[in-house]
């Protein structure tokens, strides 16, 4: 009797401990998957205590990334003990090809046994090939490729091909995404980028769609400019779109059949079939980028596969005249290189010219697949002397990510004639004396004479040394007379001639502003600064609009600039510019900075 109570008391303690024990089992499908597609990770955990157990999901991180996780809880009971039983559903994404292992995760105080799943090659398809196919919230998946690879399976993939893999730092890097679609794909927008922080990447345009065989091939342009430079990877694009299933349903057979019976083709299975959507995405590509070469130096980093530097004057045949602007546009065309490497050109002034450069009205191309960067700059020239004067030459230090060679673009010094007051008469006869040579015709042959011819032509020579002196002297003396009179007149009347000055390049302002003369306008105003304030770095409109104390002017310089470079058509308060410019309210001791150093010299 003992023996058979003891025996009870055992199989109940081991029916208890068996109750309470939880349960945990882990599954994964498929076991074989294309680079690019998901897998699908299940695991179940029953117990007492399911409700309060949290896996630790860490250890995927290594080879798998999360893309979604999903839970449920159940509870039951049975011969009034109560069980609960806690689910997940992951959604996991290879992050390389091979034999990967998925670890045992930790449930409570139970753990799951680790599984296997081998990653086929994106274009490869695995030995058995599940027949659907696992995706995120009913997305049909689509696997990538490499450029090499020609042959695909599946209903469409994606490929990123990349022209360069070893370009430098800030270098234009062409690439192109092919989308090849089997059935119809209907994009939802346009492909997007992860992880730019190291690219600025720029679409070149609209895509170029083909047909190859039935199969449509759908290939769309960028430009991706590397950051940093290292082994850092092409950010992988994703694809979303969708396409109807043509597969027919019973119904819609049975409706087709009943056409049919009355000789009527009609084709129900687009009018009932949903769109099926699909996601796409690319596999990263590796590039190395190549930093700045030591040999470079400090000057702005500015690397191309061709550079042009060229510089013409507005007007086709200008004509230099002291204190009078002239416009000169210096253009700079670069292939493979973006426009956030285009320097700002800046010249200094000097005591022949003054030069003002305004900001630059830099364009993007593309020609034979190749990113064309144009950036036209316009300078005004004021002469300060007249004659014969020189315009300085101007360099630009660039690399040749062809040759691999540091190269300088030039644009070669120019002479030419200012009309205007050269030099003074008596600078102009100093320089003649000591230029001109010595004409032999003056030079006579020594002849011997006697003591009495001798005295008199010793004589005859004092007596007319003695009158060029006297002459000398007079004009000397005539001369610094001229000087004073000519100090005390000028001091006198050279306000009014000033005033007059003034007065001139205001009536300019005033006449520019009646026929709407804008490049005329811009002219006469930097003139007037040069004119009142010679001291100050005044070389633009934004330099003007700094200096000038008026928040009405500066309205109105942002129309004049608005009208000149954005095509703008906005008419200007003429009276507001001039009572602005007769006042004169200037900023105290405000100074003109320029943004960028100096990158020509």
């Amino acid at each position: 009797m003992f023996n058979k109570f003891l025996s009870v008391l055992t199989f109940m303690m081991i029916y208890c401990a068996m109750a309470n024990a939880g349960q945990l089992s882990a599954t994964a499908e498929p076991k074989q998957v294309r680079y690019g597609d998901f897998v699908r990770l299940d695991i179940s955990y029953e117990g007492d205590d399911a409700g309060t157990i949290q896996p630790d999901f860490g250890a995927l991180q290594t080879d798998f990334s999360i893309y979604s996780t999903s839970r449920s809880l159940q509870s039951s009971y049975t011969n009034g003990i109560g069980r609960q039983k806690h689910s997940w559903i992951l959604l996991l994404k290879p992050k390389k090809e091979g034999n990967l292992q998925i670890p045992a995760i930790q449930v409570g105080k139970e753990q799951t046994s680790p599984l296997e799943v081998k990653v086929y090659a994106a274009g490869q398809q695995p030995i058995s090939q599940p027949q659907n196919n696992i995706a995120p919230n009913g997305y049909d998946t689509a696997q990538t490729q490499n450029h090499s690879q020609t042959k695909q399976n599946g209903n469409f993939w994606a490929e990123l091909s990349v022209s360069n893999k070893n370009p430098y730092i800030q270098q234009a890097v062409n690439a192109t995404l092919y989308v090849y679609d089997n059935k119809g794909l209907d994009f939802q927008q346009e492909p997007v980028f992860d992880d730019t922080d190291n690219w600025i990447i720029q679409s070149t345009g609209n895509p170029i769609v083909s047909t190859n065989h039935g199969q449509r091939v759908i290939a769309f342009g960028y430009v991706m400019i590397p950051q940093k430079s290292g082994k850092i990877a092409v950010p992988h694009a994703q694809i979303k779109g969708s396409y109807i299933d043509s597969t027919k349903t019973p119904v819609t057979n049975s409706i087709d059949g009943l056409f049919k019976m009355f000789e009527v083709n009609f084709d129900l299975n687009n009018l009932f079939a949903a769109p099926t959507p699909v996601l796409l995405e690319t596999k990263p590509v590796d590039v190395n980028v190549r930093p700045v070469p030591e040999d470079y130096g400090n000057a702005w980093w500015l690397p191309a596969t061709a550079l042009r530097l060229n510089a013409q004057w507005a007007d086709k045949q200008p004509v230099f005249k002291v204190g009078e602007a002239v416009t000169r546009e210096i253009s700079l065309i670069a292939a493979g290189v973006g426009e956030n490497r285009i320097p700002e050109l800046k010249l200094k002034n000097n005591s022949i010219w003054k030069q003002y450069p305004e900001k630059p009205q830099v364009s993007t191309t593309l020609h034979n697949n190749e990113l064309i960067t144009q950036a036209v700059t316009r300078v005004v020239y004021i002469p300060q002397k007249g004659g014969e004067q020189k315009i300085p030459e101007i360099k630009l230090r660039w690399y040749n990510t062809k040759t691999n060679h540091i190269e300088t673009a030039v644009i070669p010094a120019e002479t030419i004639w200012v009309a205007g007051e050269v030099e003074s008469a008596l600078v102009s006869e100093q320089k003649q004396l000591t230029t001109s040579p010595v004409s032999n015709t003056n030079l006579q042959k020594y002849k011997q004479q006697s003591f009495p011819e001798y005295d008199k032509a010793v004589n005859k020579s004092v007596n007319n040394l003695m009158q060029k002196i006297k002459t000398g002297a007079l004009i000397v003396m005539a001369f610094i007379a001229g000087l004073l009179i000519s100090f005390l007149i000028f001091r006198r009347y050279t306000p009014k001639e000033k005033n007059n000055i003034q007065n001139d390049s205001l009536k300019q302002i005033e006449h520019s502003l009646e026929i709407k003369d804008y490049r005329g306008l811009r002219d006469a105003l930097l003139l007037w600064c040069e004119q009142n304030f010679p001291t100050e770095e005044i070389k633009n409109l934004d330099d003007l609009s700094a200096f000038i104390d008026s928040d009405e002017f500066r309205q109105q310089m942002q129309i004049l600039n608005d009208n000149l470079y954005a095509g703008g058509h906005n008419e200007l308060a003429a009276k507001i510019i001039c009572e602005s410019l007769k006042k004169k309210r200037i900023k105290a001791k405000k100074k003109i900075k320029q943004p960028l150093p100096d990158l020509y010299k």
